[in-house]
């Protein structure tokens, strides 16, 4: 959980940095593993 948790706000600071949200946003997570489930939980 922690290393999606890492990838999860890394992807809320790239939004951020170009004045954007991530609300209402949608991704293909190909990969729901460890990591991918992570990342899908935080940003959900």
């Amino acid at each position: 959980m922690i290393t999606g948790f890492g990838v999860a706000e890394v992807v809320k600071k790239y939004y951020s940095i170009h004045g954007k949200s991530t609300v209402g946003k949608r991704a293909v997570n190909q990969r729901l593993v460890n990591t991918g489930m992570a990342v899908a939980f935080y940003l959900s």
